[in-house]
């Protein structure tokens, strides 16, 4: 409602409003993979880590995203697995997320991990510890189900003008001309693809109100998103 004159007062010529633009969070929601976040507590420095119990612990943890999201059918039928660990140097009282390899974890591995702790921790803080002992605090794991592919795209581009989606007038006040002027209301839902809308004009929808002024106008393209230049 208020990205036209926004964009005017910033010099700024071309404004984006996407088509349903007071649901989109809401849409996104609906659309996004299936997630869980699973985690366990347990304190270990890295050169005592009973490698054993840490595997069963991530085992555990996968059965249990396995079981939470069974249930939601094929969106959570194939996971993405990705594990992570709450570490900190010995004595400090933060943490840092670093990354674990999946599969089996053995002891073998522990110079890759405090490899990976020093190279988030370096580029966190542009330094490192040589020599303090590390530990790990916390155990996390991911489970990343599937999305839902959106096909915003609506039918071919059209050759009719926009008035065949005016939906009558209305009276608003102009800055330019000083004074209140009738200027055509449009049903956003009408627009197709191609259409052109020259301001002053209003654009109504559902979930929110798109107002272009005077100098700017309108194009309409394949998603229904409604691109205003300024002149």
């Amino acid at each position: 409602m208020h990205a036209y004159r926004i964009a005017e007062k910033l010099h700024i010529r071309r404004i984006l409003c996407p088509l349903a633009a007071g649901v989109a969070s809401t849409i996104g929601l609906l659309v996004a993979p299936l997630k869980v976040d699973l985690v366990h507590s347990r304190v270990w420095r890295l050169n005592e880590i009973d490698w054993a119990a840490l595997n069963r612990l991530y085992a555990d943890l996968e059965n249990r995203a396995r079981a939470i999201l069974k249930p939601m059918g094929e969106a959570g039928a194939q996971l993405t697995l990705s594990r992570f660990a709450d570490m900190r140097y010995v004595g400090q009282g933060h943490t840092i997320v670093v990354p674990l390899p999946l599969g089996e974890l053995s002891a073998a591995m522990q110079d890759e991990i405090e490899t990976q702790f020093e190279a988030v921790y370096q580029q966190l803080y542009g330094r490192s510890l040589p020599g303090v002992a590390i530990e790990g605090i916390t155990w996390r794991l991911t489970a990343l189900g599937q999305g839902i592919a959106l096909d915003m795209a609506q039918a071919q581009t059209t050759s009719e003008q926009a008035g065949a989606a005016q939906r009558g007038q209305r009276a608003i006040y102009l800055p330019e001309a000083q004074a209140y002027v009738d200027v055509p209301v449009y049903n956003r839902y009408a627009l197709r693809a191609g259409m052109q809308i020259d301001g002053p004009a209003i654009l109504e929808e559902r979930e929110s109100t798109v107002v272009i002024g005077q100098r700017g106008r309108g194009t309409v393209d394949q998603a229904g998103n409604l691109t205003v230049m300024l002149d």
